[in-house]
């Protein structure tokens, strides 16, 4: 399959997943990120706000917030497909942005240059056991990523992995990806 494929594929999986079956994934994953090295180590995280169908990342947030870490948000510029993070206090700080995505608002948050982030949670519809993944086509995590020098992760369901995706030069690999069932290093 090419990229659009697997796309379509993929949301399709994903709309399809029961609300029950969705909460036990999300519960598995969830525990596994928060009982990571990953997770204890990071002081600072950049997390993007889930949208319905994919994995809640709300309890990631939480946690966060609650346990002293600096939480950060992308905030898209569609002209030029690239992304600047943002520190927030609260959760009300993030109002509905590119493609209708939580962003935060730069007039109240605090910019976070990508040196100071310890801890990429990059978004995905679909992986590989290198570590590729596909994203919405955007391309916007790829251009983050070409000089990030933190720590990446992506968060799927064991049936989000597959053994080997199309890819482009441009395309960057994640370093970790946390399943509900696993903890693969790439």
């Amino acid at each position: 399959m090419d990229k659009q494929a697997w796309r379509k594929y993929l949301i399709t999986q994903l709309k399809q997943l029961s609300t029950h079956k969705k909460v036990i994934y999300e519960q598995a994953i969830h525990q596994r990120i928060l009982n990571s090295t990953l997770w204890d180590n990071a002081s600072i995280v950049g997390i993007t706000y889930a949208q319905i169908f994919e994995w809640n990342t709300i309890p990631l947030v939480n946690n966060a917030l609650e346990n002293g870490k600096t939480i950060t948000f992308p905030k898209a510029n569609p002209k030029t497909r690239e992304m600047d993070f943002y520190a927030i206090n609260q959760i009300d700080e993030l109002k509905p942005g590119y493609a209708g995505i939580y962003e935060p608002d730069p007039e109240i948050t605090t910019y976070k240059n990508k040196s100071e982030i310890d801890l990429l949670i990059v978004p995905g519809l679909v992986f590989d056991e290198n570590g590729f993944r596909i994203g919405f086509g955007g391309g916007f995590y790829d251009r983050f990523l070409e000089d990030y020098q933190g720590l990446t992760v992506s968060l799927a369901a064991e049936f989000q992995i597959v053994k080997k995706l199309p890819r482009q030069t441009f395309d960057k690999s994640i370093k970790h990806i946390i399943t509900d069932k696993r903890h693969l290093r790439t």
